[in-house]
């Protein structure tokens, strides 16, 4: 009985037929089957007898490709894209720099070994062209010595959408930083306050948060930063309101507010604020990501190590509750200066609670989303390729043969 193939695995179809020389056929329900030369030249004869011209064009596209000029169109390279989780993605990238190869050539190294194993069994099959198959062997023999390719150092990961309200907490969150840094500096925040009110502007509408993965060599762990563009921030009329306050500031005023040279612009008397993003370390256990020694999945684990980068400082419940209980204590005996402090120390922490869960949503959408991986390989090779596969899901069908030494079983 000969093999019906489903839509999807039409590659398939056509691997097979290439094999066999024989022409693909479509049933009513769209399934795929394979025929000999002699009942396809049966079945055109039908199809252009009862004017079916669309059924006879298939089958005779089908015919063309049962010529032996196929082979040489099946050497030339075609492109592959698949997607992958990110924890496997981010797996392939480790063994990419580990081997200083691409990606592309972990794809293909971890292929190849299956992809023989496949082509064995066609061996001793009658109805396979061992022509062909011989052609097949050598292609594959030539794809696995191809010159591999150095890694790149740096992947993007793609783009944050801000929501309106996650805006504006961030604006909150860069102003409560800005006066921090005044207390540190003894610069007058009220002053701060009257400078940025009227001439801070941030360009929400251009800037999202950025997401990138770089390579470490020192400690050969992937890197992610969340990274904001360098010139969203901007602080207008800077040198006219510096040289406009007391000389003694001025030195503090660029400290506070990090001023470049490179990033002021004479024209327009503007300067770009650059904002500081996150970074943490990348690792695997198992089949759990973790980022700086804290679990992705577990968001209070995750936030908590994002509030220690963001106000180097670790976070508490139990601090919270300690400084909750003191402020009640300090509004009992009347002590407003405690409470105003007190009161002024939750409010940070909430402000920066809510900042570090923000950089988590950033950090989780970059890691559940999947990632693209493409790579090159002759057109007939593709064809093996999917048929090697098969059902499997490309991980599984990957994972059986990668090897950390990127070595060919």
């Amino acid at each position: 009985m000969e093999p019906v193939f489903k839509p999807k695995h039409k590659i398939i179809a056509e691997f097979m037929a290439f094999l066999t020389n024989s022409a693909i056929s479509k049933d009513k329900k769209g399934n795929l089957t394979l025929i000999s030369k002699s009942e396809m030249d049966e079945k055109i004869a039908q199809f252009l007898e009862t004017s079916e011209y669309i059924n006879a064009g298939e089958l005779i596209e089908s015919a063309k490709k049962m010529s032996k000029e196929s082979i040489n169109e099946g050497a030339e390279f075609v492109s592959k894209s698949i997607r992958s989780p990110f924890i496997t993605y981010l797996k392939y990238h480790e063994i990419s720099q580990k081997n200083n190869i691409s990606l592309s050539d972990v794809i293909r190294m971890a292929s190849i070994p299956a992809m023989k194993t496949k082509l064995d069994e066609f061996r001793d099959m009658p109805s396979v062209d061992q022509e062909k198959l011989r052609v097949l062997h050598d292609l594959l023999e030539n794809w696995k010595d191809k010159k591999p390719t150095s890694p790149n150092k740096e992947y993007d990961l793609g783009y944050y959408a801000m929501t309106d309200e996650k805006e504006d907490l961030f604006n909150d969150f860069l102003d409560f930083s800005i006066y921090d840094s005044c207390k540190e500096h003894e610069f007058p925040i009220e002053l701060m306050k009257e400078y940025l009110g009227s001439n801070s502007y941030i360009d929400w509408e251009n800037t999202h948060p950025e997401v990138i993965m770089g390579f470490d060599s020192e400690s050969n762990l992937f890197e992610l930063f969340v990274v904001w563009n360098t010139n969203i921030y901007i602080l207008q009329k800077y040198k006219e309101f510096k040289e406009n306050i007391d000389p003694a500031l001025h030195t503090k005023f660029d400290d506070i507010l990090g001023f470049d040279i490179n990033n002021y612009y004479k024209e327009g008397d503007t300067f770009n604020y650059v904002i500081s993003g996150i970074s943490g370390k990348l690792h695997i256990e198992e089949i759990k990501l973790f980022f700086d020694g804290a679990q992705i999945s577990l968001r209070k684990d995750i936030n908590a190590v994002i509030y220690g980068k963001i106000t180097d400082d670790k976070y508490t419940d139990s601090d919270i509750a300690e400084n909750i209980k003191q402020l009640h204590e300090a509004l009992e005996r009347n002590d407003y200066d405690a409470a105003a402090l007190l009161n002024e120390k939750l409010a940070k922490s909430q402000l920066y609670s809510k900042v570090a869960d923000l950089y988590g949503d950033i950090i989780s959408s970059a890691v559940e989303q999947t990632n693209v991986i493409t790579f090159t390989v002759p057109k007939l090779l593709l064809m093996l390729w999917e048929a090697t596969k098969g059902e499997r899901s490309i991980p599984d069908f990957l994972e059986s043969n990668i090897r950390e030494d990127c070595k060919i079983i």
